[in-house]
């Protein structure tokens, strides 16, 4: 969507870069980068994550948020709307080790996971 990848530029901070890729080229891009490297990945949707997770992409921590209410889904948390395909990749996540956390901004405590369970 090009008027979500005009938001994003604008609301990135100076220094970065950003890039707008399918998960597949995602998966090769990101196999490919240095270990210091500082990469924030966002996606539209935990199935996105999960398919980054398995194509080798080592994703340590993930924080969820503005997950939009739609039809079949239920809100979990303040801007978090799930259904149970989400649930499930959440779960998986967290079955690989992943760190789960819901956050709006950095400063901010996270919220508790147990409404994903």
């Amino acid at each position: 969507d090009e008027m979500q990848q005009e938001l994003m530029n604008m609301a990135a901070p100076a220094y970065a870069q950003t890039r707008y890729v399918t998960v597949d080229e995602a998966i090769y891009t990101l196999a490919k980068a240095d270990e210091d490297q500082k990469i924030m990945i966002l996606v539209a949707n935990p199935e996105d994550t999960l398919k980054l997770i398995e194509g080798g992409i080592p994703i340590k921590k993930v924080n969820i948020g503005n997950m939009d209410m739609k039809e079949g889904k239920h809100l979990v948390a303040p801007g978090v709307a799930v259904n149970e395909e989400d649930l499930n990749a959440f779960r998986q996540m967290e079955k690989d080790g992943v760190e789960l956390e819901i956050k709006k901004v950095p400063g901010m405590k996270a919220e508790s996971l147990d409404v994903l369970k």
